[in-house]
């Protein structure tokens, strides 16, 4: 299905009925759209499937559905560790034809796009690359300072006066940004569905932003993804995780971030590869981008790995409010770790 889980149909779709299949969270990692990435992270699959699955069942309770039917081919248990997560399918229509087919005619359908929420601007934001890419346009700049609700440059860290809340398309070869009355056109929701969705995406972030705030941690920022069920907005995928959501701990962040600042620091020649074989394949129109990237990612040192893995424990049972690593070092001592790791990375 994708570079760090895989999805088993056990009940294919039908056109008016929903099907069912299971996540395999595995323990690889992507960053910088890449792909599955030359290490794996040990027990990241478990740690990220008990955080969504404790999510979705504290959703449900609060009445907001999703498609989450259990964390494991039975039944869910906070007590049973599993990477396994058994949830509803619904149909993936093409958005061929500038998404013609998403005409509101079919009764349950995957929406094709995300929904961003920022609730502030971690270093690595996309924000920050936006204002360094207006630089010198003075007009450009304060378009995107009016969009945050800000007057002067923001900094690394910083949070926002009010969550904010972008859209990106789903189901392209590239996450593509939209504007709001675009994402509503492609949707194929009627405009009480669509208000819907936005709700949605509201109590998702305040749900999580509460539940970090209990377990000490900063929410940033997060992506929902949703279908359309006969009339109702269904959460789809997963969220509130340390891949799909930025959190900060102490000063440092604890998210999939770490991996992508380690390969700036220990391998930057890459990421600029990345970026650079992203603008040539737009450049030429092509969908794939990988075969033209010049470098190879190398293997993260085997100390940073051991590190990132019992931070994802740590930071999962911190997050639960318990101890489902009862292997896991308290997140706390991993935080003067991560901050001399980070330091010597930087000097390499």
């Amino acid at each position: 299905m994708g570079s760090v889980k895989d999805l088993t149909i056990l009940k294919a779709p039908t056109d008016t009925e929903c099907g069912e299949g299971y996540f395999t969270f595995s323990d690889r990692y992507s960053v910088f759209d890449w792909g599955e990435m030359p290490d794996h992270i040990p027990n990241k699959g478990v740690a990220l499937n008990m955080m969504s699955a404790f999510n979705f069942v504290k959703l449900a309770e609060a009445g907001i559905p999703s498609h989450f039917l259990g964390s494991s081919l039975t039944d869910y248990g906070s007590d049973v560790l599993s990477n396994l997560m058994k949830v509803r399918l619904t149909k993936v229509i093409s958005p061929e034809n500038d998404y013609q087919n998403y005409d509101g005619s079919q009764p349950h359908y995957l929406i094709p796009l995300e929904i961003i929420f920022r609730n502030g601007l971690p270093k690595g934001s996309s924000i920050f690359k936006k204002l360094e890419r207006a630089k010198g346009d003075a007009e450009k700049t304060e378009s995107i300072l009016k969009e945050l609700r800000l007057t002067d440059i923001p900094k690394p860290g910083m949070m926002l006066p009010e969550p904010r809340y972008d859209f990106t398309t789903k189901l392209e070869s590239s996450d593509r940004p939209l504007t709001e009355a675009e994402a509503r056109r492609i949707s194929g929701l009627s405009d009480e569905a669509f208000e819907k969705l936005l709700k949605r995406a509201a109590e998702v972030n305040a749900f999580i932003t509460r539940q970090a705030e209990a377990a000490g941690f900063k929410h940033y920022d997060g992506k929902i993804e949703a279908m359309y069920d006969h009339g109702e907005i269904v959460l789809l995928d997963v969220l509130g995780t340390f891949d799909e959501n930025r959190f900060l701990f102490e000063d440092e962040q604890i998210s999939k971030e770490i991996l992508r600042q380690a390969y700036i620091a220990l391998q930057p020649e890459f990421v600029i590869a990345t970026d650079e074989a992203k603008k040539e394949a737009a450049e030429k129109g092509l969908t794939e981008w990988k075969a033209l990237c010049k470098i190879q990612p190398k293997p993260l040192p085997a100390e940073f790995i051991s590190l990132v893995s019992n931070i994802y424990m740590a930071g999962a049972n911190r997050y639960i409010g318990k101890m489902i690593f009862p292997q896991a070092p308290q997140l706390e001592s991993l935080i003067p770790e991560l901050t001399a790791l980070k330091a010597s990375l930087k000097k390499l």
